[in-house]
Order: C-alpha cells, then sequence, then structure tokens
C-alpha cells in the first residue's frame, strides 16, 4: 500500500475522473514511503474494516411522507463556521426542524478542517486538493462552473445567497452564478456586505441581518412559484471573536466537563506542534460559553426561515440541509482550534431533510462528508449525472457505503502548520504529516499517527509512537 501522499497528487479511487491535466499545479509530489507493519495493517484495515451500519438507516419509526409527484426540490443550506457535532444539541429549534423532520448523520466529516478549502468542497463535491483552494487566500483557484450554484443555474433554479461566501473572497466582487446575494467575509457587527452589487455597511448583528436577507430572498423566489430556488446562508457564528448578539450576551450557560481528550496531560506521543499547545478544561469552557452564545442568534435565524418556509407553504418542497465548515477542538490534546486531524476537528453536524424521500427522525450511520452535498442536491434537482461526473463525493439519497474517510490538510508555513493526510475506518486512523526539505522536490513523511478508534475513541495513546518516525 503506498503511502497516503500519492492519494494527494492522484485521483480519489472509484468515483473522481478529474484527469492530471485539470488538476490544480500547486499539488506536489510526495514520496512512495511507508513501513511494512503500518502498510500491512492499513491494507487490511481499508479493505476488511468493520462496517457495522451499512447504506441503510438505523430507524426506531420510520415516518415517511408520500413523494412530491414530478416536481425538484427547493434547495436550502445552511453553512455554521467553526460548529462542532454536539454543539447543535444547544439550539432546540433547528435541532427540532432538522433532526425531527430529517435525517442526521452521526458521522459527518469535512475533508480539510478549514474554512475556504471546506466550503470549496461543500459547493463542488471535490477535495481539495482537486478543486484547488488549498488556503483561505487561494479562493481564486476554484473554477466556478463545477459549483452547485453554476449547474442548478444552468438547470433552472433561481440562486441566492446570504453570509459568508469565502473569507478570501473580495467582497467588492460579485459572487459567479447567483441571481441575489448578499455577502461578506467574516464577523458580527459593523461589517461591509456587497447586496447585489451594492456595497454597505451593516451596523445590525450579522447574525439577525442574514435572517433578514434570507426571509427577503424567500419571498422574491416566491414570486415565480412554479421556479424552483437555491439559497445558500451561512453565518460567521460561532467563529472567533465570538461574539454574542446583546439578546445572548449574559446568558447563563452550564460549565462542561470535557472529555478524556481535553483531560490528556501528556502529549509527547503527539505531532511536535500539538506538543507546544497546552491548553485544557479551562479556556475550552471559555471558547465553548462564548459560542453557545452566538449560536443562540443562529437557532433564531433558523426558527426566522422555517416560518418563511411555513408560511410560503414550501416547506415540505424543500431539501434543506444543515452543517459547518469544519468542526473545533476545545482542548481535546491540549489544543483549541482547527486545521487538525483529531475527531472533534473534523466531525461536523450533518442533518438532511427532503420529505418523501428522507425519513423524518432518520439517522444514518454510514460516513458522510461534506464531499457528499452537491451530489445529493444536485441528483434531488434531476441534473444530469454527466454533472457531477468530476465529483468526488456521493449523493447521500443513494445507497453507496463508504469503508473509510480521506481527509487532508494543506499547512500554512507561517503558523508552523504541517500538510497532512489521513484515512479514517470505523476502528482506525492513520496520518502522516509532511515537510519539505530544502532543494528537494517532494515532501517527507515528518511523523505518523496512528490509533486504535474502537479501544482509544479519544486518540490518546499513538500506536505508532513507539517506531522510529522518521523515514527509512
Amino acid at each position: 500500500m503506498k503511502s497516503l501522499a500519492g492519494w494527494r497528487t492522484s485521483k480519489e479511487p472509484a468515483r473522481n475522473t478529474v484527469t492530471q491535466k485539470e488538476r490544480h499545479p500547486m499539488t506536489r509530489s510526495r514520496p512512495n514511503l511507508m513501513r511494512v507493519l503500518i502498510a500491512a495493517t492499513l491494507c487490511a484495515v481499508a479493505v476488511v474494516s468493520a462496517s457495522p451500519a451499512r447504506g441503510t438507516n438505523s430507524l426506531s419509526s420510520p415516518q415517511v411522507l408520500p413523494p412530491i409527484q414530478g416536481l425538484v426540490p427547493n434547495v436550502l443550506i445552511i453553512v455554521t463556521d467553526d460548529q462542532r457535532t454536539k454543539l447543535l444539541r444547544t439550539m432546540p429549534q433547528t435541532k427540532a426542524f432538522f433532526y425531527d423532520g430529517g435525517t442526521r448523520f452521526p458521522n459527518g466529516y469535512v475533508t480539510t478542517p478549514l474554512c475556504c478549502p471546506s466550503r470549496g468542497s461543500i459547493f463542488t463535491g471535490r477535495y481539495a486538493h482537486n478543486h484547488g483552494i488549498l488556503h483561505n487566500n487561494a479562493v481564486e483557484n476554484l473554477d466556478q462552473t463545477t459549483t452547485m450554484q453554476y449547474h442548478l443555474q444552468q438547470n433552472g433554479y433561481k440562486t441566492g445567497i446570504v453570509g459568508k461566501f469565502f473569507r478570501g473572497w473580495d467582497v467588492a466582487v460579485d459572487p459567479p452564478y447567483f441571481d441575489l446575494w448578499s455577502i461578506f467575509r467574516a464577523g458580527y457587527y459593523g461589517r461591509s456586505f456587497n447586496t447585489n452589487g451594492a456595497l454597505h455597511d451593516v451596523g445590525r448583528y450579522s447574525t439577525t441581518y442574514i435572517g433578514n436577507e434570507s426571509e427577503r430572498f424567500l419571498r422574491e423566489f416566491e414570486k415565480d412559484d412554479l421556479t424552483p430556488w437555491y439559497l445558500y446562508v451561512a453565518t460567521a457564528a460561532p467563529h472567533k471573536p465570538f461574539t454574542a448578539s446583546s439578546k445572548y450576551r449574559g446568558t447563563h450557560i452550564r460549565d462542561w466537563k470535557g472529555n478524556p481528550g481535553v483531560r490528556e496531560r501528556n502529549t509527547g506521543d503527539k505531532p511536535p506542534f500539538i506538543q507546544e499547545h497546552h491548553s485544557g478544561i479551562v479556556r475550552g469552557n471559555r471558547v465553548r460559553k462564548k459560542q453557545i452564545r452566538t449560536l443562540k442568534s443562529v437557532d433564531d435565524m433558523v426558527t426566522q426561515i422555517k416560518g418563511v418556509l411555513d408560511e410560503l407553504g414550501e416547506t415540505r418542497d424543500t431539501l434543506a440541509i444543515f452543517t459547518s465548515d469544519n468542526g473545533y477542538l476545545l482542548g481535546e490534546h491540549g489544543f483549541v482550534g482547527k486545521r487538525q486531524p483529531y475527531t472533534d476537528s473534523i466531525e461536523v453536524p450533518l442533518v438532511v431533510r427532503l420529505p418523501g424521500v428522507l425519513p423524518r427522525g432518520g439517522v444514518d450511520h454510514r460516513f458522510a462528508a461534506n464531499v457528499d452535498i452537491a451530489p445529493t442536491v444536485l441528483e434531488a434537482a434531476k441534473v444530469p449525472a454527466e454533472d457531477m461526473s468530476s465529483m468526488d463525493g456521493y449523493s447521500l439519497l443513494g445507497d453507496h457505503d463508504r469503508t473509510y474517510m480521506f481527509t487532508e490538510h494543506w499547512g500554512n508555513p507561517h503558523k508552523d502548520l504541517s500538510d497532512w493526510a489521513s484515512i479514517r475506518t470505523r476502528d482506525y486512523q492513520y496520518t502522516e504529516y509532511y515537510t519539505r526539505l530544502p532543494g528537494e522536490d517532494s515532501d517527507t513523511i515528518s511523523f505518523r499517527e496512528y490509533y486504535d478508534l474502537k479501544e482509544d475513541p479519544y486518540e490518546l495513546v499513538n500506536l505508532y509512537a513507539n517506531h522510529d518516525q522518521q523515514d527509512d
């Protein structure tokens, strides 16, 4: 079995049909190095990995409404910023609308735990090394004709976006292939928005403004009830600086007890970058409380959008998806933030509701990812299959069942963050970190991690730690 580096310079096996000519020029060669022990173990894991819940919904009481005959659904996608999965529990209205009315994917992940690369994957159904946005400041590399908004617009949808497009996007530039838009870069108060080509400053709390603009766009779309619409809504919350609205600034949040990962004291088996960080439950609790306060306003926003859908009679005719661009570590392994391959950095809330197709109150235990969102939307919209031929993801409306998840990160040398690639199965996770030596044309594997997730779900014991971390 080859090094994971090879995965980042070749097509994802089984689906991606992008040619080498189409690949982003920054894709770099990597060594094909792997110790026999790890190679044999990973080979066995990738091929024979236990998959306890195949591509079926695990339901206690399925409630499936009859399908809507002859119609394509409207599409609503709501994306928060830096929200780890369990924080959705603190949003009762959002949880009720999506959990009770749709199917959740508890094994939902992002393929790159960083804002712009992840959003590129949401829009295109492709890994970062294929769509080209490797960093937050590389959004110009994205071919906008590979996005679902392009394909939906080409197939008769009215398209709209409210909120965050890309952090690295010049807000003065109109977002391509949207009929209506009101975009900003990030933040909570006093932000500059581009609304349908007009730049203006918004003094109101950004989440509140995004909710109002979403309502306005929905009402505009519904002036032509026969034309389906697509609305992408993206908040700044709960991204730092974690600024709550005045309504929730003083809201009491109970202390969090953390988990074994937060209480880990010895990180000597972790990469050197992680060993330099020593945050724990105190800082994790402080950040978590601030994030929850910002999410209270998101909960209000979702309630507002749901109310408009109900009023317009569009709730049952709409495919709605809730997710985040990445997770967030709250002190696990001493680290607060994202960009890391550990569970709470790559795991995100992912809930899909499509009445008549997906069960209400459903739980689907398959591996699911942000690259699956675009294929799911385009299949529901009956977009021709050839328009999805370059996508790495799979429609969640089908029965494809991954045996592993592939994740990657392209580092930021200014922050001493390494490139890494990782494979995660039901029971194991293996990660390689890479460095480029002076004068070399390819990267060297600088560190490895290998965890038994069944016995060690919080990734406390790196089983590779006793092996020589240097390549032969």
